[in-house]
């Protein structure tokens, strides 16, 4: 394999082309590399530069500047760096990084590794098991087709999971987390969230802050964890599981005979755990313990309930 150097240091809009693996270092100008087949290493410099790796294994570096980076076909790395970039994967099994900037990051096909970074950036993954991180900032993130490992991390993140078997995380402050279809595994973190798991059976967790979890179809595990919580299982035989821990909670939608109620985390404590009829409207259902005085649960609307809806 031949592997050409070219350094150019000049300050205009350049326009490279080239068919064999090449290590290119650009500066300032608004550049065009076109790497076509072959390992390439490209460093864009300062500008807004177009970088197309082509076929080949490529690493490309936008640097300074507001940068178009492509993969193409092949195992690339990508990384975008200051400013507000575009990053496409293409074919093969990438890896991105957005850097400082409001980026949009694309997986295209294959086994993806994708983080945007500082700044609110706009991620997905395509086909394939993809990895995404959101980073900081106020991030939108879609998982795409396959079985996604998604973090929200800080922020205020919109994120989708998309077809596939997803585990999404939401991390700090308020997230907007829909698992789609599949089974999922959907965690708030801290803040304020709003979770749906959408079709399938899914595994739905709010974490700490005040969460409003809904379940839809399917058979779901409903968790609140911490903090003042509303529940609604959707279709399906739903668990609605409560911890040990400080909260207020609402069930909305609890049917009995069909769904079942998890609290054996507070029982476990000793007390008594007291179930009173006629509260609210006059069909709730409040749930408290001796144990727990910062902790309550109340069933809205509930015509019937039976000890076989319980699990203690």
């Amino acid at each position: 394999m031949t592997i050409i150097f070219e350094r150019f240091g000049t300050t205009g809009d350049d326009i490279i082309m080239g068919t064999q693996s090449r290590i290119v270092q650009l500066f300032a100008g608004n550049d065009q590399l076109w790497g076509h087949n072959g390992t390439d290493v490209a460093d864009g410099g300062a500008g807004a530069d177009t970088l197309l790796g082509g076929g080949g294994d490529d690493s490309l570096y936008g640097q300074d500047g507001q940068d178009v980076l492509t993969g193409g076909a092949g195992n690339d790395f990508l990384e975008g760096g200051a400013h507000r970039d575009l990053l496409s994967g293409g074919l093969g099994n990438d890896m991105m990084l957005g850097g400082d900037g409001e980026d949009i990051l694309l997986g295209g096909h294959g086994h993806d590794t994708i983080d945007g970074g500082n700044g609110s950036d706009w991620l997905t993954g395509g086909l394939g098991r993809d990895d995404l991180r959101g980073g900081t900032g106020d991030d939108f993130i879609f998982g795409g087709n396959g079985r996604d490992l998604i973090h929200g991390g800080s922020g205020q993140d919109v994120i989708l999971g998309g077809r596939g078997d997803d585990t999404i995380m939401g991390g700090a402050d308020d997230d907007t987390i829909s698992g789609d279809n599949g089974d999922d595994a959907l965690f708030g973190g801290t803040g304020d969230d709003l979770i749906g798991g959408g079709r399938g059976a899914d595994f739905l967790v709010g974490g700490d802050g005040d969460d409003t979890i809904v379940g839809g179809r399917g058979d779901d595990t409903l968790n609140g964890e911490s903090g003042n919580d509303i529940l609604n299982g959707g279709g399906g035989s739903d668990s609605f599981v409560f911890s040990a821990a400080p909260g207020h909670n609402v069930i909305r939608d609890f049917e009995a005979g069909v769904d079942l109620l998890d609290i054996h985390e507070v029982q476990a404590l000793g007390g008594i755990v007291q179930l009173q009829y006629g509260q609210g409207d006059g069909n709730d259902i409040l749930v408290t313990s001796t144990m727990l005085a910062d902790w309550s649960l109340t069933i809205l609307d509930l015509d019937s309930f039976n000890s076989s809806d319980l699990i203690l």
